[in-house]
């Protein structure tokens, strides 16, 4: 299989522990093809550990949706967090 010609690649998923757990093969394919060190994961924070084991602890990326849900439901979305300028 040929590897793929890519300098990083980033993984957003925004999900539960099974859906983490079913796209593992995928994960474990790409990081394979771009040699390891380059396969980024974004996940929900209570996912990190999982996270770990899948790209290694310097590759993980976490948000706390909760706390962005909390943001939304209280109010106008931020600034910072809106798609229109």
């Amino acid at each position: 299989m040929s590897k793929l010609m890519l300098e990083t690649v980033t993984i957003v998923q925004i999900a539960r522990l099974g859906d983490l757990v079913q796209i593992w093969p995928l994960i474990l394919r790409l990081r394979d093809q771009i040699n390891g060190h380059n396969a980024k994961l974004v996940i929900q924070n209570n996912l990190l550990e999982m996270g770990e084991i899948l790209v290694g602890s310097e590759n993980v990326f976490t948000i706390d949706l909760n706390q962005i849900s909390r943001s939304i439901e209280s109010g106008p979305v931020p600034h910072q967090w809106s798609t229109a300028r």
